[in-house]
């Protein structure tokens, strides 16, 4: 990676981080919790085309942007279609994903909602526990 590159990214980082909350936009883990920043990721791939540019960034954790890498769809386990990820750019968190009931799990209410749980597994057991500590800080949880 360049150090131009490093450097244009840098210089989104406040205003996506503000944007976003200073939350995961998938997981929505407050930074806060972290003893880093979060990541800035490209929704659209660089290595498929897509631009560095406000439109085009995501504020997330290490985690999801394991997961995401440069896949842009993932498997609904419902309807074992491929779908697109949710885009934290042009569609709603609360329309693809609720909180369960114990407010340790997401849900996804559409197809784009359950492949994006999948494909980021936003349901491991790691993201589990640190939502069960989240809970004890209901200023940090969503």
């Amino acid at each position: 990676m360049s150090q131009r590159r490093k450097t244009d990214l840098r210089s989104y980082y406040t205003r996506v981080a503000k944007r976003a909350g200073h939350r995961c936009e998938y997981c929505h883990a407050p930074e806060s919790f972290f003893p880093h920043r979060l990541s800035l990721d490209h929704f659209v791939p660089e290595s498929a085309g897509g631009p560095t540019a406000l439109a085009n960034l995501v504020l997330c954790c290490y985690g999801r942007q394991f997961q995401k890498l440069a896949f842009e769809s993932g498997l609904d386990p419902t309807t074992k279609t491929i779908r697109p990820l949710f885009h934290p750019r042009r569609q709603r968190w609360n329309r693809h994903f609720r909180w369960s009931e114990d407010r340790l799990h997401l849900e996804g209410l559409t197809r784009i909602g359950r492949a994006t749980i999948e494909r980021l597994a936003l349901n491991n057991q790691r993201q589990i526990e640190a939502r069960s500590r989240w809970k004890l800080h209901p200023d940090l949880f969503p």
